[in-house]
């Protein structure tokens, strides 16, 4: 390839990506209030549909200032906390399509404590939580509030089962970075959760969960 070609070549790429990011700048955002059905509401030209809702409830840790050690004895409450992988969102409409819930399957790849669900390396778990994304005949619609799962991440969760809705839900979460630490998660507002247990390593945070985290 001569040099002209790929000094060409380059700068069709840098084109490329250029517009692509404009096009993304330039979808259309349009906000709409919990409470009325999403799917009716919908106009033709309707981009991205951001949906705001009243009281969301997120998982843990919710920024209350505390100690490692109270955290630590707080997740050891929870009846099952795993290490899971491979997480499969998939969004749904909940309260007569006013609001978005998002059923979640993912594999565990560590099992910190268990009870009901008897979980170990290679169990396929399934929990809910409130917020998520749907594509409603081409607009994408995406609760403001809320937490996201990737599949490529890895996530420490606790889940519990709800009596009154009969499903398991998420009720702590943390991400896992490549070494192994916990982080805090970014939830989709954007704002970011605040743990003492930030940056502890999972091998610390399982070796006091083991001892029963007094």
């Amino acid at each position: 390839m001569t040099r002209f070609s790929v000094a060409t070549l380059a700068a069709a790429v840098i084109a490329f990506v250029v517009t692509s990011d404009a096009r993304v700048a330039e979808q259309k955002v349009r906000s709409l209030r919990w409470g009325q059905p999403i799917a009716s509401s919908l106009l033709p030209d309707d981009e991205i549909v951001l949906v705001y809702g009243g009281a969301v409830v997120t998982p843990a840790p919710y920024g209350v200032v505390t100690t490692p050690e109270s955290e630590l004895k707080g997740l050891a409450r929870w009846e099952e906390l795993v290490v899971i992988q491979q997480a499969t969102p998939r969004s749904f409409f909940v309260m007569d399509g006013t609001w978005l819930n998002t059923r979640v399957q993912a594999r565990v790849i560590q099992t910190l404590k268990t009870g009901r669900l008897a979980t170990s390396p290679g169990t396929v778990i399934e929990f809910e939580h409130e917020g998520g994304e749907l594509e409603v005949n081409g607009v994408i619609v995406r609760s403001a509030e809320g937490v996201s799962f990737e599949n490529s991440k890895r996530y420490l969760v606790a889940v519990r089962f709800h009596t009154e809705l009969q499903k398991w839900q998420v009720v702590v979460m943390f991400e896992l970075d490549n070494q192994g630490a916990l982080r805090n998660i970014t939830r989709r507002d954007g704002s970011t959760s605040t743990s003492a247990l930030h940056g502890l390593s999972l091998t610390e945070v399982a070796d006091a969960i083991s001892k029963g985290a007094q």
